[in-house]
């Protein structure tokens, strides 16, 4: 025979089959399976804050370990050779020319990097997938309007054989 129960934090009606926190003057347990858990969630919940809290300070601090630490991982690239690129580079973007906080771009297939790029122009490279085709038509586009480039993309296929 099942025994059921208001939760007494909630008012849920549960069976004490469920888990929650015993009653132990008669043996059953009395919150319902969720009220059992909230303490723990709350807890661990805030534990995580408190612990991206630290990594957050730990990074503002350390700048330069922080970045080193993830092109070592990502790229495997050390700050030095990082540093030695943006410099080669004169700190610009080699897409478009501009001076501002350069990423690393890579090859997703390879893994091999292919150069120091700002955060916009890697996203549009990622964007498009690394499909040099798709960026043909996307620079025909920003240059003609799209019946145009169409025309002309498939043209250039024509011709290649395609």
């Amino acid at each position: 025979m099942a025994y059921f129960r208001n939760c007494p934090k909630c008012g849920a009606q549960c069976s004490h089959t469920t888990k929650g926190v015993r009653d132990l003057s008669i043996g059953l347990k009395t919150l319902c399976r969720s009220c059992g858990r909230d303490p723990y969630k709350k807890t661990i919940e805030q534990q995580k804050e408190k612990r991206l809290a630290t990594q957050k300070a730990w990074k503002l601090k350390n700048i330069d370990k922080a970045k080193e630490y993830s092109l070592q991982r990502y790229y495997g690239l050390s700050l030095a050779q990082f540093n030695a690129m943006s410099e080669a580079q004169e700190h610009k973007c080699i897409i478009c020319d501009e001076i501002k906080p350069l990423s690393v771009d890579h090859d997703h297939q390879s893994g091999k990097i292919r150069g120091l790029l700002c955060n916009p122009c890697n996203r549009a490279l990622g964007w498009f997938k690394d499909d040099l085709e798709c960026v043909k038509r996307a620079a025909l586009y920003l240059a003609l309007d799209l019946t145009n480039a169409r025309q002309l993309t498939q043209e250039q296929q024509e011709r290649h054989g395609r």
